[in-house]
C-alpha cells in the first residue's frame, strides 16, 4: 500500500465505492462504503454579476491566462485593472488590455478569487469588488455556450501586410481592436461596411494581433507587417 487505480467515469454522480482485499488462501473481504460525489466540470468563462463584462480562463492546470471580455465598445478603455489572488484579503492589482490574454499566477486546486476595476462609457469608473469571481484552477473544461466563445470565421490578406490590410467581416457591427504583441492597445474601431481596409502603412515591422468581435462572436488574427 497505497494502492490506486484509474477510473474512468461514465457520467458524473453520486457513487459508492469499496475496495476488496484477498489474500494468499483467496480468502477476502470487504472495506467500508466510501461516498464519492462527482460534479461535472464547470465552463472556463463566465460573465460578471452586472454583464458589463465576461471572462475567460485557459483550462492550464496551472499558471492559467485569463481574459476580460467587454460587453460593448468603451468597456475597460483605457482602464482595466485586474485585482486577483489565492486570499481574498489580498489581491494586487494588474493593469490589463480588454480581449488579450493575461497570465495569472496560481497552481491546480488552488482557488483564485478575483474582479476588476474598469472604465465605462459614460459612466467613469466601476468596479465588481463587492461581487467577486473566483475560480478553482484546473478544474475548468471548454465551451461554447457563452457568446464570448463562438468563434468567427473570416478571410483577410495580404499577410505579411505592406500598407493595407483588407478584412472580409460579417453582415452587422464588428469591433475592431488592435494590439501589439506587449498587449498595448493601438486602435479600436467600431465598423458595418463588408470589406474593413486597415491602414498599417505606419507600423513598424513586426506581428500585431487584431480581435474582431461580432455578436457574440470572435477571433484573434495574427498579422505580420
Amino acid at each position: 500500500s497505497p494502492y490506486s487505480t484509474n477510473w474512468s467515469l461514465p457520467t458524473a454522480g453520486n457513487y459508492d465505492l469499496t475496495a476488496v482485499a484477498y489474500d494468499s488462501n483467496g480468502d477476502s473481504t470487504v472495506s467500508n462504503v466510501v461516498n464519492v460525489d462527482i460534479i461535472p466540470a464547470p465552463p472556463c468563462n463566465g460573465t460578471s454579476w452586472d454583464g458589463d463584462f465576461d471572462y475567460l480562463f485557459s483550462d492550464a492546470d496551472n499558471n492559467p491566462t485569463l481574459t476580460f471580455i467587454p460587453s460593448q465598445t468603451g468597456v475597460g478603455s483605457p482602464t482595466c485593472i485586474l485585482y486577483y489572488g489565492t486570499d481574498p484579503g489580498n489581491m494586487p492589482g494588474y493593469g490589463v488590455t480588454p480581449n488579450v490574454p493575461f497570465q495569472i499566477n496560481a497552481s491546480e486546486g488552488e482557488t483564485v478569487y478575483f474582479y476588476y476595476t474598469y472604465s465605462f462609457p459614460n459612466a467613469g469608473e466601476k468596479n465588481n469588488a463587492a461581487n467577486k469571481d473566483s475560480y478553482v484552477v484546473g478544474t475548468c473544461i471548454a465551451s461554447n455556450t457563452k457568446r464570448q466563445i463562438e468563434k468567427l470565421d473570416l478571410n483577410y490578406y495580404p499577410n505579411p501586410v505592406t500598407d493595407i490590410l483588407n478584412i472580409e467581416l460579417p453582415n452587422g457591427q464588428n469591433d475592431i481592436y488592435v494590439h501589439d504583441l506587449t498587449g498595448k492597445l493601438l486602435s479600436v474601431q467600431t465598423v458595418s461596411n463588408s470589406l474593413f481596409q486597415y491602414d498599417m502603412s505606419d507600423f513598424v515591422q513586426g506581428m500585431y494581433l487584431i480581435t474582431v468581435v461580432n455578436d457574440g462572436k470572435r477571433v484573434t488574427l495574427k498579422v505580420v507587417k
